[in-house]
């Protein structure tokens, strides 16, 4: 027996695959002990399932699935050894084949772990001898299922890693973030073997459902999850990831499906920031540390999707942002160009009326300087021909008594051949009291702003006229009346009479010669009328 059981070793240890091990095992089960009826059932979290069997009901092998501890291949996989001499007094019982008498489960044991249990059963019973030694090749054949889980799980990893190198390839793809992560999670479920996954925004106070695959209707594109509520809320809330096993047990679990086993879910970072939460979900098996493993490593590649997202939108909105503040610097640019054209023109043309305005002024307090006519007259044609550059002007003013317009006053620069003439009235309020005639070549027409000063220069100019007219018939006057005094008084001697106008008039010749002041001209024109006016008080005895 210890030789069979040796050369069954030693060809169970030549095969690699679990599926070559498990059906040697049967083998060499039926080449060492004889036994028709056989199975040997792995373990999987806390659920039992027929790997390989030799005749077993078919449909028992495929169905059947038992909870550790629960039956007589439960028991075992507690770590006992199960024997059953008479299976039908036994109601752990669970008929796997026809004409059964007797159960022996062993469990395959590997150190403290428990693999699975080997279980055989027969139309008689089991001897002391044949349970030892049965026992013994489970404690073989554990070595060897050992190794092959270990490579299975080694293959499994490898293939899962080189998945992930295939969704990292998909990142360099120009798709839009829902289609890259819409892609990414349909591979995921296909090579990592989840049933449902999703990737959730951190939103702040609550996570939102960026995309998602496996999930009930009612759990979609959208869906909200408070932070600190359900698994992933609890992930977003401490920023660390959470594997449960079994979500039956936990009262966290929001229900993704109604046949949902187990659940893993990881913060995903972007510089140290959480950014959002990646789920899976699983209807078919219980998650492992290494699916976990796997899955975090996932996870970077989901944040690293979401991260490039999130620059290019930063950057677009940089751009946008940027592009916005140069259209307004622009813009401000623009107005500020033609607000300063209309500054510049608006201060050329204050300058032109501020030029004009003091232009007038000077005219005005020249022209009014002087209460003579003459001089009065004078001034003002002087004063426009120096601002309007005229070549010739005159000033006609309007005799009332004889209801006929006479020049008073011209000025003379120059005489072209063809002159431009334009005649500016002369008006007190409603009446007229002449013209101001001004010439210019034909070349040199009188602008707008020229003619509109004018107009306002013609207006000073009526009232400097009118005024220095009525200075001057109020003159006249005076001299009328002081020289009607001189007359009365020599009217008293004929030998005197014309003396006074005779002094008068050789003074002023003489003043004239002299260079005396029109003032000083006017007070002697006075004071040779009244130099006798004494006498009028002088008895004419005495004169006479």
């Amino acid at each position: 027996m210890y030789e069979a059981l040796l050369s069954a070793q030693k060809a169970i240890n030549s095969k690699i695959g679990l599926q070559e091990i498990l059906e040697q095992i049967l083998d060499s089960v039926y080449e060492v002990f004889g036994l028709q009826q056989c199975a040997v059932l792995l373990k999987k979290e806390q659920v039992l399932y027929i790997a390989a069997a030799r005749g077993y009901d078919p449909h028992v092998v495929q169905e059947w699935q038992g909870m550790v501890g629960s039956g007589i291949t439960g028991t075992a996989a507690l770590g006992q050894t199960v024997y059953i001499h008479d299976v039908a007094g036994d109601p752990r019982y669970v008929q796997g084949v026809q004409g059964t008498v007797a159960e022996l489960a062993v469990p395959i044991q590997f150190g403290e772990e428990v693999l699975g249990v080997l279980d055989a059963e027969a139309p008689r019973t089991f001897s002391d001898d044949e349970q030892h030694w049965f026992a013994l090749f489970a404690g073989q054949i554990a070595i060897a299922l050992r190794n092959a889980f270990l490579l299975e799980k080694e293959r499994e990893k490898a293939r899962q890693l080189k998945a992930l190198a295939s969704i990292n390839a998909k990142l360099n793809k120009d798709e839009t973030t829902d289609q890259l992560l819409d892609e990414i999670l349909a591979t995921a479920l296909e090579i990592l073997h989840f049933d449902r996954t999703a990737v959730l925004l951190y939103k702040y106070t609550h996570l939102e459902m960026l995309a998602c695959r496996g999930y009930k209707q009612e759990i979609s594109k959208g869906f909200k999850i408070p932070i600190g509520e359900g698994i992933t809320g609890d992930v977003a809330l401490h920023h660390k990831g959470i594997l449960v096993h079994d979500v039956r047990n936990d009262k966290r679990y929001i229900q993704a499906s109604d046949t949902s086993l187990s659940e893993m879910a990881v913060p995903l970072f972007n510089k140290g920031e959480l950014i959002g939460v990646l789920d899976a979900d699983s209807s078919t098996r219980f998650f492992s540390d290494d699916d976990f493993f796997i899955f975090t490593a996932f996870a970077e590649q989901v944040a690293s999707v979401l991260s490039t997202q999130e620059l290019i939108n930063e950057i677009e909105q940089k751009n946008a942002a940027l592009k916005r503040q140069i259209d307004d610097i622009y813009k401000i640019n623009k107005e500020l160009t033609e607000t300063t054209k209309a500054l510049e023109q608006a201060n050329s043309e204050l300058k032109k009326r501020i030029d004009e305005l003091s232009t007038l002024y000077e005219v005005g307090k020249t022209i009014t300087s002087s209460l003579n006519l003459e001089e009065t007259l004078n001034a003002i044609l002087f004063m426009t021909g120096h601002i309007l550059n005229v070549s010739s002007g005159a000033i006609i003013l309007l005799n009332e008594d004889a209801s006929e317009m006479k020049i008073q006053a011209s000025y003379i620069k120059d005489k072209p051949t063809e002159e431009h003439i334009i005649d500016i009235p002369l008006q007190i309020g409603e009446r007229l009291i002449g013209k101001f005639q001004l010439a210019q070549r034909p070349d040199a027409d009188f602008t707008d702003a020229e003619r509109t000063m004018l107009v306002t220069l013609a207006s000073q100019a009526a009232i400097a006229i009118e005024n220095a007219r009525l200075y001057e018939n109020t003159q006249k006057a005076y001299f009328e009346t002081i020289r009607s005094l001189a007359q009365a008084l020599e009217a008293r001697d004929a030998y005197t009479r014309g003396h006074s106008e005779r002094v008068t008039e050789y003074s002023l010749m003489l003043a004239k010669k002299a260079g005396i002041s029109r003032k000083q001209l006017d007070i002697l024109q006075y004071a040779g009328l009244l130099h006798d006016i004494g006498k009028i008080g002088v008895a004419d005895a005495i004169l006479l």
